[in-house]
This record gives C-alpha cells, sequence and structure tokens, in this order.
C-alpha cells in the first residue's frame, strides 16, 4: 500500500485512518537496514616500524542496485587494533597509522570518499632517548552517501590503512578485527 511516514518518505496516519497491514509492513520496511557485508580478514593490515610507510588495502565484494533499495548511505564500520610508537632522540620520530576509504559504481573507478585520516599518532619528543607505545582497540564509522550511479548500478568500496615510521624506531600497524557494511 503506502508508507505512513513522513520522514521517511510518505505520508503521515490520519485521524480515524484504519491500520492496515500492508502499510505497516511498507513503513517497517522502509526502516530496514541492510548488513551487505562483514570482513574479518587481514588485507588491509598495515605494519612500519623501522623508517618508511606500508600502505595496505583490501576491495569489498560489490553490492547489487537492489541491495541498496530505499538506501541512502553506506555505513562502514573498521573495527581495528592500532599501535603507534614515538622514539624521543636528539630529532624526535614519530609514528601514525591512517584509514582511507574508496568507492565507485560497479564498472567505474575508484576515487576517494574518504581521504587519508590519521587515527592514530605517537609523537616523539626531545628527550633522553624514551619511547613511547600507545595501543588502542579502536571502531571508526564514516558514512558514504550513495551516488545516484551508485543506486542504479551497485557499488563497491576499498579499505585502505597506512603506517609510517619516521625513524629507526618509531611506527606503527593497524591489524583489522572487523568491518562492515550497512545500507542505511
Amino acid at each position: 500500500m503506502a508508507i505512513k511516514n513522513t520522514e521517511l518518505g510518505g505520508t503521515d496516519w490520519t485521524t480515524g485512518e484504519a491500520l492496515v497491514f500492508t502499510d505497516i509492513n511498507d513503513t517497517f520496511n522502509a526502516c530496514r537496514r541492510v548488513v551487505a557485508q562483514v570482513y574479518t580478514g587481514t588485507g588491509f593490515n598495515s605494519s612500519q616500524f623501522n623508517s618508511g610507510t606500508d600502505e595496505q588495502d583490501h576491495e569489498m565484494d560489490a553490492i547489487t542496485a537492489a541491495n541498496l533499495s530505499g538506501g541512502t548511505y553506506l555505513k562502514i564500520s573498521v573495527t581495528a587494533r592500532f599501535h603507534a610508537r614515538g622514539f624521543s632522540p636528539a630529532v624526535p620520530q614519530s609514528g601514525y597509522v591512517q584509514l582511507k576509504i574508496q568507492t565507485k559504481e560497479v564498472g567505474g573507478s575508484y576515487a576517494d570518499s574518504l581521504a587519508y585520516k590519521k587515527i592514530l599518532e605517537c609523537i616523539g619528543r626531545n628527550s633522553s632517548s624514551e619511547v613511547t607505545d600507545i595501543t588502542s582497540c579502536i571502531s571508526f564509522v564514516y558514512y558514504h552517501t550513495l551516488t545516484a550511479g551508485e543506486k542504479t548500478n551497485g557499488v563497491q568500496a576499498k579499505i585502505f590503512s597506512s603506517s609510517t615510521s619516521q625513524g629507526s624506531l618509531s611506527g606503527g600497524s593497524a591489524t583489522n578485527v572487523q568491518t562492515f557494511i550497512e545500507v542505511v
């Protein structure tokens, strides 16, 4: 029949209007969230602890247009163990970890939906050879707005991590625990 809520794109109930099961079902279906994918692999794990950068990525499975029906966003949630180390000799050395998310419509080319963002950083200070480590399990959530082309052709996401060391005793690492994508 019809969605009965203006915030979901329908009309509101009116006084005296009969509750019809098809209206209720349509309204509930408009509220649905679809968990399109859960990933627990190591594809985008990165680690660098000796001057340089290690970048890794993982391409998630394509989500078909049918599974995007009624959705406006992809909710991409990355839960990972992040580690950063800073070292403090005469010239401070920092270590940090970043995440980046790219998306594309199926058949198209990837583009940054979220450019690299630092998730964890440990900054070395000027002191006598002090090493500082920070380790944390962090859940990072990003909402990607679906384009018209993605809604029509389907969408695919690629997750990147980058770990950087600015010296011989600094560095960083990212270890995926669970990444999932919801259509909301």
